[in-house]
């Protein structure tokens, strides 16, 4: 079930919208996929600068997937928290389980998004922003089968940054965003920021 109220379905200033899905797989046989999901996704617009054109956007996302039975998850469904269309300023699945560097996926996430958006062209065609994103995956299926040594993330922690970017529209839509962690600091072996260049408009 979902509910639109925004002004504009692409460049919206003003309204909500909220969207809650289920998805279940089920298995059709012993050793097959089989699992239960739950999304709950919202946006709220509200003009901040009218005559600037600048707008707050808040965004916010739970997820939730179980396995039904003895089943397996598919990888694809699983949650990877980090990257362009989660938690800028993080690599794909980042935030979250991993081994040796790569995302394990997760059964449970959840994101926060503070964003301006304002106009930088006349005809809205460039469009720049300033966000604060935040977030975390946890609880990857199989945890107990993995050696403990390797596998990382797999508990609640919540991370963050802000950053600033720009869109454009024509003649390609492309986005590039920029993101600085917060917290960075206490972690080994990371870079400081990370740039995301995308064609999706994820938030």
């Amino acid at each position: 079930c979902s509910q639109d109220m925004r002004n504009h379905p692409m460049f919206p200033s003003q309204g909500y919208s909220w969207l809650f899905d289920m998805k279940i797989g089920v298995p059709h046989c012993r050793d097959g996929f089989g699992f239960l999901k739950f999304n709950f996704d919202a946006h709220w617009y509200t003009p901040l600068i009218q005559e600037y054109g600048a707008i707050l956007h808040l965004h916010g996302f739970f997820g939730y997937i179980t396995r039904l039975h003895s089943h397996t998850i598919p990888y694809r469904e699983l949650f990877h928290i980090g990257g362009p269309a989660t938690v800028r300023g993080f690599t794909y699945g980042q935030i979250g389980p991993s081994m040796i560097g790569s995302s394990l996926g997760s059964t449970k996430a959840m994101t926060a998004t503070v964003e301006i958006r304002f106009p930088i062209s006349y005809d809205g065609n460039f469009r720049g922003m300033i966000f604060y994103n935040g977030g975390s995956g946890w609880d990857t299926p199989d945890a107990a089968q993995l050696s403990s040594t390797l596998l990382q993330n797999n508990n609640f922690d919540f991370r963050h940054a802000i950053g600033i970017g720009l869109s454009m529209m024509s003649p390609t839509p492309i986005r590039v965003d920029w993101g600085f962690k917060l917290d960075q600091k206490r972690r080994r072996n990371e870079s400081f920021s990370e740039v995301h260049i995308s064609m999706s408009q994820a938030f």
